[in-house]
């Protein structure tokens, strides 16, 4: 299960209210399936915690793409995918964004 780090801020600091971290898992191509389930746990628990908090907007970076290895192709179609999935089962959330780039 991915690890949490939840923070209330106000809302001067980051132009946030609620912000949380997520330590995203680490990619080895041997354990790939493994880290693609955990990637598409972390999208869920993030935006069932912004359900919790009555979140009307959520936005994802690149998660593990970087110092974690996960290939970025990939990272985005889980990311994408996994928010779709959960979307089409629960409402609340009116505004998703991803950043989904990398800078190379």
């Amino acid at each position: 299960m991915p690890r949490r780090i939840e923070k209330c801020f106000d809302e001067k600091c980051l132009g946030v209210a609620r912000m949380a971290s997520y330590v995203g898992p680490f990619y080895n191509e041997k354990y790939a399936e493994k880290a693609h389930e955990q990637l598409r746990q972390l999208h869920v628990l993030a935006l069932r915690a912004a359900i919790a908090h009555r979140c009307k907007t959520i936005a994802f970076p690149a998660i593990s793409t970087g110092a974690y290895r996960f290939p970025i192709a990939d990272a985005a179609l889980i990311a994408i995918d996994s928010v779709c999935s959960f979307l089409a089962s629960y409402s609340g959330i009116e505004r998703v964004r991803f950043m989904l780039y990398k800078e190379k």
